[in-house]
Parts: structure tokens; C-alpha cells; sequence
């Protein structure tokens, strides 16, 4: 056996393939080729070691996500589609927290390769988008891109709620310029504020008119989260007005109806937010969002023309194609 040097490698070969491929027993093997069993055996370990025979486990759900995906991108015409991995028994087990968790390990797995033709890119808040700034491991980008908030600030102490964050945890971790605002999620009309605060107005949707891509969340009905966040909106009477309609989900605060109407602010506010408008033209709006409770947002966000870039697990866009499918009868 120690005489086996690199010139062997033809007989490693022949004896893994009648073992392997051809299913010839080892003692078949070694009647035919006239060595011991034993000897069989260590020359089928060399082979391996040798890499002559390697392995490939595989993992029938990564054919099954990777059909998921082309199947999201065909149906919906997608621009682009992630699925992350996993099974109805685990899907049904996961908390919202742990879907956040999932849905940002899938993100930030195909995140650099996603972002390599951008440059300006505008992110939403949230707890999606604040797992993955928090988890997204230090790599730098092959091009230069400035990261910008999609959005206003809020008045929560929370920092998934403050977009500014978000934005400086995934610029640092991918060695990207970023960009920060002060102006509020919603606010009386620019004029009739100070010079500053209608300058920093301003100078935001200057630099939204430059964005090509854009990453948000989606939220859910108003009225079904348990613990909303503070999003500064402008009254009472907004608030309610939400609750009355049959709204299926917000993006950047801007909350919509089934067919993807939104649900506007009274005249005298303005909300600082990338428009419904504004995501329609733009190049590449990536959503990150899954579960039970955001199927009707994410159909309709799409439908909408708001996203045109997905990335779900896999049991939400099961649930995603399903909906479609009844839709059309």
C-alpha cells in the first residue's frame, strides 16, 4: 500500500469505479483483480484521499428553492428572486423573529452579488432590514456605492425604526459611502417649515432622483401588529382612517390597499418617504419579507409594480404562486 504513489491514481480510479458505479462487492472486486479484500478496502480509503472519489450530499431543498425562484421570476416577472430554505413543519414552528433572522442570512448571502451594478442605493427600516444590517459580515463591494435612507426619521428610541442606522450598518460592513437625513417620516408642508428644514427636504428628494435600487421591508395591516412602531405619522384621524380601510401591508410607511392604492395623508402633511411613483421607475426595488401574515402584501406590492425584486422563503412563495394562480382563475 505505501508504494501506491500519484502514477496509481488510474488504479484507484478503476477499483472506485467497479465499486461505486459498477456496485461490484469488495470481494468480488478482489477476486477480479486478484488482491485481498483488506487491500480493496484501503485502496478504495486512498481514493478517497487522493480525491480520486469525492462526494456530492444532495439537499433536495436546494432544488426545490432554486425552482421556487425561477418560478416567482417567470410568474411574476421578477427581476429577481432568493428563496431561502426551509420546510412546513419549521415554517410553522418559526417565530416572527426567527423569519427575520432566516430572511436576512438569505439576503446577505446574495446581497454583494445583488448590489454589483448599483450606486446609489436607498434602504427602508425595520426588522428585516435591521437583522440583516446587523449580521451582514465585513466584505467590500467591487464598485463604489453610496447607501442613502429611503425614508425620514421617526421618533422612536428603536433602532430597526431609524433608517439612518440601518444605513450606516450595512455601509461599514460592505466599505460603502453613506448618506443620513434629519427630516422627519412625516411633517407639515416643506414651506411652511424653517429654511433649514425645507433646505434638508429638499436636498433628500434631490438625491432619491438618483437612486437605482432600493431595499425595503413590507409591514403588515396596521391594526395586526401588537406592538406598532412610532412612524411620527401626522394624526389620529391617519391612524384611523388606516385601520377602517382593507389595507394588506405598508412599505416605507405608505400603507395600501389589495389593488395598491394608498392610503393618503391629509393635505396640510407631507410624508418623506420614497414615493409609489418613485419605485415604479426605479431600476431594482428589492423586498424582504415572508409569513402567513404578508402573502396579500407582497401580491399586491408586486402587482402594484412597487417591487420588482424578491427574496421570501419558501413556504410564502408556495402560498405567493398559489394566490396568483386563484386570481387569474
Amino acid at each position: 500500500m505505501d508504494a501506491l504513489n500519484g502514477n496509481d491514481d488510474y488504479l484507484l480510479y478503476q477499483i472506485a469505479k467497479m465499486y461505486y458505479l459498477d456496485d461490484m462487492p469488495q470481494d468480488a472486486i478482489a477476486k477480479a483483480v486478484g488482491f485481498s479484500r483488506s487491500y480493496i478496502s484501503r485502496l478504495l480509503d486512498k481514493a478517497k484521499e487522493r480525491k480520486v472519489v469525492t462526494f456530492v450530499v444532495a439537499n433536495p431543498l436546494d432544488r426545490a428553492a432554486a425552482e421556487l425562484e425561477e418560478h416567482l421570476r417567470r410568474r411574476f416577472d421578477l427581476k429577481f428572486a432568493a428563496v431561502a430554505e426551509m420546510t412546513e413543519p419549521e415554517y410553522q414552528r418559526l417565530s416572527f423573529h426567527a423569519m427575520n433572522e432566516v430572511l436576512a442570512s438569505k439576503t446577505n448571502e446574495i446581497l454583494p452579488d445583488f448590489l454589483a451594478q448599483s450606486r446609489v442605493v436607498a434602504l427602508g427600516f425595520g426588522s428585516a432590514l435591521y437583522a440583516i444590517s446587523k449580521t451582514l459580515q465585513q466584505r467590500g463591494l467591487s464598485n463604489d456605492v453610496l447607501f442613502m435612507p429611503a425614508i425620514g426619521t421617526t421618533s422612536s428610541s428603536d433602532p430597526q425604526t431609524q433608517a439612518n442606522i440601518i444605513v450606516n450598518n450595512i455601509a461599514s460592513a460592505l466599505g460603502a459611502r453613506s448618506y443620513f437625513t434629519n427630516v422627519p417620516i412625516v411633517t407639515h408642508a416643506p414651506e411652511s417649515g424653517s429654511e433649514f428644514s425645507v433646505q434638508s427636504h429638499d436636498e433628500l428628494l434631490h438625491n432619491w432622483e438618483k437612486v437605482d435600487t432600493v431595499i425595503v421591508g413590507l409591514g403588515v395591516r396596521y391594526h395586526e401588529v401588537p406592538a406598532s412602531f412610532s412612524l411620527n405619522e401626522a394624526s389620529e384621524q391617519y391612524r384611523q382612517l388606516v385601520i377602517g380601510e382593507d389595507t394588506v401591508g405598508d412599505i416605507l410607511t405608505r400603507y395600501f390597499r389589495s389593488d395598491g392604492s394608498e392610503i393618503e395623508l391629509e393635505r396640510e402633511f407631507v410624508r418623506n418617504a420614497i414615493s409609489f411613483e418613485q419605485l415604479r421607475v426605479i431600476d431594482r426595488v428589492l423586498c424582504v419579507a415572508g409569513g402567513a401574515d404578508k402573502v396579500r402584501g407582497i401580491h399586491s406590492a408586486i402587482k402594484a409594480g412597487y417591487i420588482n425584486c424578491l427574496v421570501t422563503d419558501m413556504i410564502t412563495a408556495q402560498e405567493l404562486i398559489a394566490l396568483e394562480e386563484d386570481s387569474l382563475g
